[in-house]
């Protein structure tokens, strides 16, 4: 058996991609014989089988943090993913993953192999790591090899290719990195952001320190869509709420602003950082506007909505938020449960248009749309010139917004709730009357519209709308039962005819691989008169 390129501790895959594919970790290897491994597998396997063996990327046990970010270093022209982990980094620069090299050539791993928060920024050429527990920044320019660890007195060549000397007291436990002008911006947790010297990130006794209101839990450089970067602000969401500097000198404080759970769960859109506050909520800053983007993903009853049920504690451990710049949605995964991955996603859809500066709260809550989803176990999220790829803790990684069947060929159900329906008079009836929709076609599939009255959960009748194309049909003496397709739309009415004083509508489809686009929906109703 070929034994090349396999280690000790090192996760394989045996039987890779039949019936009885399974994970063996390395305990030990005898070169060009065999490999011995650290557990009894669950499997028999035939000798063509046990030499059907994979080398997986991740190590034994290692948990992703951070990623998959993709990165365009200009040092060498090439785009490169990466996946900071509990132990190690991974980096992707030529269409395979690996572990990658100390600057010595061999396998990396963090000298506190416990990482759970991490952060990257570009500059001078390279991408920079920050990792929190004992370990120092790295940083890399391209290649296998990272460089040499940001360290007092070590080597450092710039992007230029010019030997320098690294200067400054550096520590660890920097997982907040940033950059602004140059300047590598760096913070440990505590109350005071430390920079380096304008384009010189090597050159920390050159720089300074930056004091903020309070301990730091984000730092994030933002310039608004078409701006100059020269105009570049950096916020700095302390534990006592949101600050601004353009200068590094003076800062300026949002009084009142709700401080932000985590980096992890902080993004900027086209004009606004948006985020998850401490507290649970959605909140979107530009200048030293701050305005609630999540209001609606709180129920009136303050427990049933999505924001109401939020693990304050697991969702800062494990959530993660990314911007999906193709499709201008902020993706919030978060946890209702107290303990495991994320199993809640939250999306501020801004297609429609972003909150204009001093945009009334109504007026802008009319185009950005709140979406709730399920069902997302990732731990990372970024995108990339393939797609939006999302990372479960394990390392799997996943290409998101691929249809209904992002997990492969399980099947994932898709809903859809309506705001609830009064019609301004919530104690009238109201009789509902036509539903019409309208759906791009897609295929020979149906969705299902249900309608729920008076804040029931139980569907009080059912709808079955073709997404694909066909005739009209009228089957029945009541008008209703039509589909109609014309050029790329599929259309459908159905006479509804039912009375409620609140009403709403769910869309719901469960099927791998049978997607739908909604194009609008038409409910008409009557609003009759109050009983004698």
């Amino acid at each position: 058996a070929a034994t090349t390129g396999f280690k000790v501790d090192g996760s394989i895959i045996i039987n890779s991609g039949g019936a009885r594919e399974e994970t063996g970790v390395v305990a030990s290897i005898q070169a060009g014989v065999s490999l011995t491994l650290a557990a009894n597998l669950t499997n028999t396997h035939t000798a063509v089988q046990a030499d059907a063996v994979a080398q997986r990327v991740f190590l034994n046990a290692d948990v992703a943090v951070l990623g998959p970010v993709e990165m365009l270093l200009p040092e060498t022209g090439s785009f490169v993913r990466y996946v900071v982990s509990k132990k190690t980094i991974y980096s992707d620069e030529s269409g395979s993953w690996r572990q990658m090299n100390d600057s010595a050539g061999a396998a990396y791993v963090h000298a506190a192999q416990s990482v759970t928060k991490s952060s990257m920024t570009l500059a001078d050429g390279g991408g920079f790591f920050g990792l929190d527990g004992a370990n120092k920044i790295q940083r890399h320019m391209g290649g296998a090899d990272l460089e040499v660890q940001m360290d007092n007195g070590n080597a450092y060549v710039d992007a230029g290719g010019t030997a320098q000397t690294i200067t400054g007291t550096w520590g660890t436990a920097y997982s907040n990195l940033e950059t602004l002008h140059g300047r590598l911006l760096f913070n440990n947790g505590n109350s005071t952001v430390e920079y380096t010297d304008v384009n010189q990130p090597w050159d920390l006794a050159g720089g300074g320190n930056f004091p903020c209101s309070g301990k730091v839990l984000a730092i994030k450089n933002h310039v608004p869509q078409f701006g100059d970067s020269l105009a570049a602000i950096i916020y700095l969401g302390t534990g006592v709420g949101w600050e601004f500097t353009t200068d590094l000198v003076s800062a300026n404080t949002i009084q009142g602003s709700p401080p932000p759970m985590n980096l992890n769960l902080v993004v900027s859109s086209k004009n606004w950082i948006i985020y998850m506050s401490a507290d649970g909520g959605l909140y979107g800053i530009t200048g030293n506007r701050v305005i609630n983007l999540g209001r609606r993903f709180k129920a009136q009853d303050a427990s049933s909505g999505p924001l109401d049920t939020i693990h304050l504690g697991n969702t800062l451990s494990i959530g993660n938020a990314a911007y999906n710049i193709k499709k201008e949605q902020a993706i919030f995964l978060i946890s209702d449960s107290a303990s495991g991955d994320p199993n809640l996603t939250l999306v501020l859809d801004f297609h429609q248009g972003e909150p204009f500066l001093n945009e009334p709260l109504l007026s802008f809550e009319s185009h950005v749309r709140c979406l709730s989803w399920s069902g997302q176990d990732y731990v990372g999220m970024g995108i990339t010139r393939d797609g939006f790829i999302g990372i479960r803790s394990g390392g799997t990684m996943w290409t998101m917004e691929t249809g209904a069947s992002d997990y492969g060929a399980t099947a994932i159900d898709t809903e859809w709730f309506s705001p609830m329906m009064d019609g301004g008079a919530p104690i009238n009836p109201k009789n509902v009357l036509t539903w019409f929709g309208r759906a791009l076609r897609s295929g020979n599939w149906s969705l299902q519209i249900d309608f729920l009255l008076d804040r029931d959960t139980v569907s009080a009748k059912s709808v079955s709308f073709d997404m694909g194309i066909g005739a009209s049909v009228y089957g029945t003496d009541v008008y209703g039962t039509g589909t109609y397709s014309g050029g790329g739309l599929v259309k459908h009415a159905e006479d509804i005819d039912l009375i409620a004083e609140v009403f709403q509508i769910k869309i719901s489809h469960g099927m791998a691989g049978e997607n739908f686009n909604i194009t609008n929906f038409n409910q008409r109703y009557n609003i009759l008169a109050e009983e004698r």
